[in-house]
C-alpha cells in the first residue's frame, strides 16, 4: 500500500514533512531541528499506523491518504484451458447435431 502523508499549520498553510529514515530517528523528534516534522509508516499484521514526529507543540493538520491500487486481472493458462475446453464442446456440440439430426 502506497500512503501520502502532508502537513499543514493552524491556516492551512503547507509544511515540510519527510519520512523518517527509521523507526530510532522518528522516535527522536529533536534530531532534526526545530522544524523537524517527520513520520514513519508501520505494516503488520495489526494494520499499518502512520508515527508522526513533531520538534514542538501546535496545531497542526495531518492528511494521510492512501493511493488507489488496482488489480486488473489478467488471463493466465487456467482461463485459455477453460475457454478451449469450452471451444471444443460447442464444436463437437454442433458437429454432432448436423451429424445426427433429431
Amino acid at each position: 500500500m502506497k500512503l501520502k502523508v502532508t502537513l499543514a499549520d493552524e491556516n492551512g498553510n503547507a509544511l515540510t514533512i519527510s519520512e523518517a529514515d527509521d523507526l530510532e530517528d522518528v522516535l527522536d523528534p529533536c534530531n532534526d531541528g526545530e522544524q523537524g516534522f517527520e513520520y514513519w509508516i508501520v505494516v503488520d499484521k495489526y494494520g499499518t499506523q502512520v508515527i508522526l514526529s513533531f520538534a514542538h507543540f501546535s496545531e497542526k493538520r495531518v492528511s494521510v491518504e492512501a493511493a488507489a491500487v488496482s488489480n486488473i486481472a489478467v488471463p493466465g493458462v487456467g482461463l485459455g484451458a477453460v475457454v478451449a475446453a469450452l471451444a471444443a464442446v460447442a464444436t463437437v456440440s454442433g458437429w454432432a447435431r448436423r451429424r445426427f439430426p433429431r
